[in-house]
């Protein structure tokens, strides 16, 4: 009886318009008759309630800007494929069928919306909406008819007027977003409708996953100023999270923490996905691609799912802490992955499902490793926690108002957003608190090994202190035995001059020297003459008297510390003169054959005396100057004295290639 009361209540309107009818004729029925027929007209409308209770025409008026939608809207699940035709056909029908007659084809089981959303359907199912839209105002209305939904395969609308079809459109995830009859993320059926007609509108639906959709009627001017509202809060929505990537990426640049990029690169994909989800994708960054726009969803989701198992383990340093979580988390990374690259190639649904079961066992295990890490004493994961427990708050609250389990609400469509929101801002806080602890750590460890180090420096000084002495005392000894070698290694034994080997490097590095200053350079080639005869005549000792004696007097001969006189081989002295021209090197070449000359040294024998040929070289060295030119050329003026009669000093300077077939001056 209250379900019979209520079908009266809610449709009083027709038993009202029923009842005035069979009582329109007073004159037929005695009066006595009429509380009969009010009786009957009762049962009537019990019994053929179906029938009567359908949707009313959606009226327009100039007054009003927006429509609730639920009495007038009906809906009707495919069992099979209805084409338009049948449809049309079986509405045409609909007023001439009663009760009394059989009706030419079976009824369509239209059934009428209780909400302002359509019920959701599942893995490709279909289903009619029809709208019946009355403009009762005195100029034409443009109004939106709005499926609150940006991913549905197909929508075909027809806009109906006299039975015959005015207007239709194809839309759908298979279709470019510019064919579409307004450029929108959802998918909006324009009505233009002159004063006082009634156009009706069929829309087919199909889609291969949840189709939840929320629909709406309103005025086009209203629409678009409530969405310009919506549009500012996603773009503020979508500017947070490009300010927290570009934030984090700057971050991680400056500090090389890791964590930051895996982060960054977790909120960006993430973000792709809500704008994949809301419809934006489609709109703006692949609108000529429907196909991809289609698999997006998983693909996005399958490739936020890896990335957020990244920064898991990453974060908590899962590889250093715990294996097992670890190999758990990188396995579903990996599938979550495989998943997303294997969309473009496995058909949607199946791999919808899978997505669907790897994102759940991802998320259970996701919260049981944070929740693990937190208990074991790893404070890093209490703000992980709290971020993804917001986060899955707030996705419950969303999906259930998406599927129609809780009364829906407008501001449970913003539910994710918000939830993400704070996520992401408490996720970074996750981060600069983990690497707050680690610099903390960092410090004590670092001010423990400086309490360790200090102890140990003062052990070590007592000790140092202690064998110092003794160091700097055999340093000396090691440093005054290395200057004695030194000495010794660079001085000939016999005449106490330089020898070859400090001729060597003493040549090498005042031609360098000369040639960086560019002063001329003086090398003096100096040979006793007839000294083999000197030294058959009276013996090896009397010759090694003879060379002292000569080295001694040319050394002597030498008054400016940087000149010296090495010998050079044999009987043959060298001298290095720098900053020396030809005339100054033939003077002291001069003074050195007289001084010799004059040289007289006793012997058993007697006092013998001996002389000198000298050849003599200068040159200010050029950048393509061989060092051995200037000593060939000395050896050649030497070989030229020994040539004129010895006892002379001749001077050559330095002129084409050196000759190494020249041999040199022999005594």
């Amino acid at each position: 009886m209250s379900l019979f009361a209520l079908n009266i209540t809610l449709n009083g309107r027709h038993a009202s318009r029923l009842e005035r009818s069979l009582l329109s004729s007073p004159g037929n029925f005695r009066p006595g008759a009429q509380p009969l027929l009010r009786a009957l007209c009762v049962l009537l409308l019990g019994l053929f309630q179906i029938s009567i209770c359908t949707a009313t025409p959606a009226v327009i008026r100039s007054d009003i800007t927006e429509l609730d939608t639920t009495p007038h809207i009906e809906y009707l699940i495919e069992e099979k494929t209805i084409s338009i035709e049948s449809i049309l056909k079986n509405a045409q029908q609909e007023p001439k069928q009663s009760p009394t007659t059989a009706p030419s084809q079976k009824p369509f089981n239209w059934q009428q919306s209780t909400t302002d959303y359509l019920p959701a359907s599942f893995w490709g199912s279909s289903q009619w909406i029809r709208l019946t839209v009355e403009n009762q105002s005195l100029r034409p209305q443009n109004w939106f008819f709005a499926l609150e939904q940006s991913a549905l395969n197909s929508v075909q609308a027809y806009l109906i007027e006299d039975h015959q079809i005015v207007k239709q459109w194809q839309m759908g995830d298979g279709i470019a977003f510019y064919d579409r009859p307004i450029d929108h993320r959802h998918f909006l059926i324009p009505i233009e409708l002159d004063s006082n007609k009634t156009q009706t509108l069929y829309v087919r639906i199909e889609s291969s996953s949840m189709a939840y959709i929320p629909v709406s009627f309103q005025d086009q001017k209203s629409f678009w100023v409530k969405d310009s509202k919506i549009n500012l809060l996603f773009g503020l929505y979508f500017g947070i999270f490009l300010v927290m990537v570009i934030y984090n990426l700057f971050i991680y640049c400056s500090v090389r923490e890791l964590s930051y990029l895996v982060y960054g690169i977790y909120v960006s994909i993430f973000l792709v996905l809500q704008a994949a989800l809301y419809g934006y994708s489609f709109q703006f960054m692949w609108p000529f691609a429907p196909q991809f726009s289609s698999i997006s969803p998983v693909i996005l989701g399958s490739a936020s799912m890896a990335s957020a198992c990244w920064f898991i383990l990453q974060f908590l340093q899962l590889k250093q802490c715990n294996k097992s979580h670890y190999h758990f988390l990188v396995g579903i990374s990996l599938i979550s992955a495989g998943i997303a690259i294997a969309t473009f190639f496995v058909p949607y649904v199946v791999v919808l499902f899978f997505a669907s079961f790897t994102s759940l066992i991802g998320c259970l295990g996701g919260y049981y490793v944070i929740i693990k890490q937190w208990r074991d004493g790893n404070k890093a994961a209490r703000f992980l926690l709290i971020a993804w427990l917001t986060l899955l708050a707030c996705a419950l609250i969303y999906i259930l108002d998406r599927m129609g389990v809780t009364p829906h609400y407008q501001a449970a469509g913003f539910a994710l957003l918000a939830g993400s929101v704070v996520e992401i801002v408490l996720l970074s806080f996750a981060i600069a608190d983990r690497i707050n602890i680690e610099k903390l750590f960092s410090f004590e460890t670092q001010n423990q090994l400086i309490d360790l180090q200090k102890q140990t420096n003062e052990n070590l000084e007592s000790k140092v202190e202690s064998r110092t002495s003794a160091l700097q005392i055999a340093l000396k000894s090691l440093s005054a035995a290395n200057e004695s070698l030194l000495e010794i290694s660079t001085t000939d034994s016999l005449t106490g001059v330089k020898n070859r080997r400090f001729f060597d490097s003493r040549f090498e590095n005042e031609y360098r020297r000369s040639r960086r200053e560019q002063m001329p350079l003086a090398i003096l080639l100096v040979d006793i003459d007839r000294f083999k005869v000197f030294n058959d005549t009276y013996g090896h000792i009397a010759g090694d008297i003879c060379i002292r004696s000569v080295a001694q007097a040319l050394e002597s001969s030498l008054k400016r510390p940087c000149d010296s006189v090495s010998r050079y081989g044999g009987e043959e002295f060298c001298l290095i003169l720098s900053n020396t021209d030809e005339q100054g090197a033939m003077h002291i070449a001069e003074i050195i054959r007289a001084n010799i000359e004059d040289l007289a040294f006793l012997l058993d024998t007697g006092t013998l005396h001996v002389t000198v040929s000298i050849g003599v070289s200068s040159i200010i060295p050029g950048s393509n100057d061989k060092p051995e030119l200037v000593l060939h050329t000395a050896d050649l003026a030497l070989y030229e004295a020994k040539e004129n009669g010895r006892n002379q000093v001749k001077y050559r300077p330095p002129s084409g290639e050196v000759d190494c077939s020249q041999e040199s001056s022999s005594a």
